[in-house]
């Protein structure tokens, strides 16, 4: 005890002298480990923002597609099933690969207004390959009846992106402005 109360300077000196590497070594390694979940944030926003943009820009080439293509070929009855199934399907696969992609980095509630747009499109999807499958095979097929059908479903898919490709717009502008 007559050391402590002889030397008390030189032993705050010491272990200052100890406790100061300490606690900046403590320090840096809680700063490492705050920019390291930054790093993985900040990554996992830009896919998240990349297989969004990705989604949107495969639904852009599909309802180009279904406008310039699928429709008015059909409709003048310039159909080459060929041609459809190797553009067709390789947009409608690209889309459902990106969809698919949104359920890493979305969740349930951030997909909703995703889903909606892709069910949409795919029973679009579904009637235009009805149409395929039936043409010319079924006697009984009726081309207008089909036709009013397609635009019923182009229609509502339209209406549905509208109000759902705002939703999204505000959603990802509130989140990353």
């Amino acid at each position: 005890m007559e050391y402590i109360v002889l030397y008390w300077a030189q032993i705050t000196l010491i272990i200052g002298a100890i406790a100061t590497p300490i606690t900046y070594l403590i320090k840096r390694s809680f700063d490492l480990q705050d920019k390291k979940s930054e790093i993985k944030s900040s990554l996992f926003q830009k896919q998240k923002v990349k297989s969004i943009t990705g989604f949107l820009n495969i639904y852009g080439e599909l309802e180009i597609f279904y406008k310039t293509s699928v429709g008015p070929n059909i409709q003048n009855g310039h159909v080459n099933k060929h041609n459809f199934d190797m553009h067709f399907n390789k947009i409608m696969s690209r889309f459902q690969g990106s969809y698919n992609k949104l359920f890493i980095y979305l969740d349930i509630e951030e997909l909703k207004p995703f889903e909606t747009l892709y069910k949409a499109q795919v029973s679009v999807h579904n009637l235009v390959t009805e149409f395929f499958v039936r043409y010319k095979v079924d006697a009984h097929f009726d081309l207008s009846d089909w036709l009013s059908k397609k635009n019923e479903k182009e229609k509502y898919a339209r209406d549905i992106a509208e109000v759902n490709l705002r939703q999204i717009g505000k959603r990802y502008l509130l989140d990353y402005n």
